[in-house]
Parts: structure tokens; sequence; C-alpha cells
């Protein structure tokens, strides 16, 4: 089995295409895996590695100038999560005849910006369903998917399936966001100032020092108030309340004397 080395790479042959793209053709040469392609000083805008025996679309080295690159009849199941950014000018890619399954197998192909032209036909994730407004959802710059050109109703249904609304966007924000944390503490501090009984305050103290913060915040009221959000600062509002509830009743007791 050969290997893609420095030697085969400076002796392949290269030439215009009919596309005007100088383009280096290194097929047919049973290639296991992509390296040393640094050797070509970034010179072409379209290198051709079909029918060869790679399995991953890796080890790119920064090519910009690359514009198309073909890797038709190869073996391919997984690609660089960083592919777009080695190769961010790229226009057409190629992947005909691989074994590309998945949608998960494709989501790394978000990050190329300028990805007009994609072939995956031959792979067997032509049989999943929208898997073409799959590919519209993630690369916006697409024009040809499968050598068929996109069209307006591919992208609207597109849009209209991977679209989220305002709720499901909240419910994907981290449990560990510090906005909903203190939106909690606010919620208790405004539990414990519409507390107004003896019984009320220590039940609601009981309940924080147990961190039983659910049954807290059954007895939210609707009223809003402005205060601070530092749990400390709740427990001792709660002492305070206590502290003047029991006053008050002392005071009652005495003038009932």
């Amino acid at each position: 089995m050969s290997g893609l080395s420095v030697d085969l790479i400076l002796s392949a042959p290269s030439f215009r295409n009919p596309l005007n793209e100088t383009e280096l053709c290194l097929r047919s040469h049973r290639i296991p895996m992509i390296q040393n392609l640094g050797v070509t000083l970034d010179q072409y805008d379209c290198i051709d590695l079909s029918n060869n025996n790679i399995s991953r679309l890796e080890n790119f080295p920064l090519l910009q100038k690359l514009r198309s690159l073909f890797v038709c009849n190869n073996n391919i199941s997984k690609i660089d999560p960083i592919l777009s950014k080695n190769l961010p000018n790229l226009h057409t890619l190629i992947l005909t005849g691989n074994r590309i399954q998945e949608l998960s197998q494709l989501e790394h192909l978000s990050g190329f910006k300028k990805l007009e032209r994609i072939s995956l036909v031959r792979n067997p994730i032509c049989q999943e369903n929208n898997y073409r407004l799959f590919l519209i959802h993630k690369i916006p710059s697409i024009k040809y998917i499968d050598f068929q050109k996109v069209k307006l109703n591919e992208r609207k249904k597109s849009q209209s399936m991977y679209s989220t609304t305002p709720n499901q966007q909240n419910e994907t924000i981290s449990e560990f966001d510090p906005n909903k944390d203190n939106q909690i503490l606010n919620t208790i501090e405004e539990v414990v100032q519409n507390s107004t009984t003896k019984e009320q305050l220590e039940e609601l103290s009981k309940a924080l020092k147990e961190d039983k913060i659910e049954k807290v915040l059954e007895k939210k009221e609707d009223k809003k108030k402005n205060m601070g959000n530092d749990k400390k600062s709740i427990e001792k509002q709660i002492e305070e309340n206590l502290k003047k509830s029991k006053k008050d009743d002392e005071n009652k007791i005495k003038e009932e004397k």
C-alpha cells in the first residue's frame, strides 16, 4: 500500500483544468491517509485525491488558495472538525462514492463559509430523509447538492424545519446560567418579603437551611420587588423579620396586661 510521500506529491502531474484552475492530480495511488501536503506551498486551486483508500478527511495544512477538493471513491467516514479552518476558501467538495452514513458526520461542514458545491452521491447518507435540507441548514452558502441546484422552496423548508422558537432556545440554556440563578434568589427574597406571620418565616427559614428551594419557590406571590441576590442576606432578612414578629408578639402581651 502506497503512502502520500513528499516524492509522490512533487512528482505528481499538475495542469490547468477546464475550470482554469491549477490542479494537482493524486488519483489512484492507493493512498491510505492524507499527509505531507504542506510541500505544495499552497500553489494549487484544486487537488484531486480520488480512487484511493483514504478513510478520514483530515491532516490538511492551511491551504488558503485551494478552492476545489475531489476525494471520490475512497472510504471516507470521518471529517476533521477543523477542516474548514485549514481550507477557508473551499468552493467545491466532491465526496462521491464514500462511506458517510449519518447526519452527525456532516456537522463540521457548517464551518465552510464559501462552500457552494458538494456531492455525496453513492454515500449511505443519501438514503437519510431530509439530508439535503440538513445540508442547506448547515451550509447557507451552498448552491448545488449532488449536482442538483438548491431550490428556493428547499431553503424555505430547511428554514422551517430547523428554525428554533424563543421557547426552544430558552430550554437549551445551561442550568448553570448565572442569570437564572439570580432570578431564583430574587424570587426567594420576594417570598421572604411577603411573609408576614411568625409561622411562615420559621417555615421559610427551615426550608432554606435544608436547601429545599422548590418548597420556597412554591410560596412565590405575583408582586415583584427589587432586592439583592445573596443567600446570606436572605437568611438575615428572615432573622430580622422573625425578631420583629417576636417583638410585636411581646408588645401585644404587654398591652393585654
